[in-house]
């Protein structure tokens, strides 16, 4: 079982740093694939209000 009480390393913070980043990335990369497919969902549906009128 780790010690937590040991001092964290240059080298764990840049480890812990990369982590976080990537997880950030990933979130918001599917942040911005349902926003893409929220915004065809409303263009298909204004679409079809103006192709019923």
């Amino acid at each position: 079982m780790p010690d937590d009480t040991t001092p964290a390393t240059k080298k764990d913070l840049d480890a812990l740093e990369a982590s976080m980043l990537h997880k950030l990335e990933a979130s918001m990369l599917h942040m911005e694939e349902r926003l893409i497919e929220r915004m065809r969902d409303m263009q298909t549906e204004v679409l079809r209000a103006f192709h019923n009128c």
